[in-house]
């Protein structure tokens, strides 16, 4: 019996649909591990590209910042540093807790010992946009680390 290549192509294409969807409960699944008030710091630094070696270090700022995590990763609140706010639409992937808005790009992962949270993200500004009188002014994009502990 001769199966054509367009019924072995909707097989094919229909097993990678199906093995996406089962994978995906998987790799989204919240981890109550981490729920709780973390406390440290969290530091924004501009990104600058630039061949000369000569050119100044790109500004940074620090600033403390808590982070509440609830409800199993669904529910985010952050206070001080950038992005801060109440997060309820959080995306899992990778063992990680995902959430943007239009300027701002967070990830949350958890050290193996669950003892550490730690942050990397993005912002991009605009002139005055984090209206503090310690913050980098201007345009730029910043790229976002910070190291988190339970409190």
């Amino acid at each position: 019996m001769h199966v054509s290549n367009k019924v072995k192509t909707i097989a094919v294409i229909g097993m990678v649909f199906l093995d996406f969807a089962l994978l995906r409960p998987a790799y989204s699944q919240a981890d109550r591990r981490f729920d709780g008030t973390w406390v440290g710091t969290e530091t924004a630094t501009e990104q600058r590209l630039t061949w000369d070696p000569k050119a100044p270090k790109p500004q940074s700022a620090s600033f403390k910042t808590t982070i509440v995590v609830a409800q199993a990763g669904k529910l985010v609140n952050k206070t001080g540093g950038t992005c801060y706010g109440r997060w309820e639409h959080v995306r899992w992937a990778n063992n990680a807790i995902n959430f943007s808005t239009h300027n701002c790009k967070i990830k949350l992962t958890l050290s193996p010992n669950g003892k550490t949270l730690n942050e990397s993200g993005s912002i991009a500004l605009s002139p005055a946009h984090w209206g503090r009188s310690d913050a980098p002014a201007g345009y730029g994009n910043f790229e976002l680390f910070g190291t988190f502990h339970r409190q």
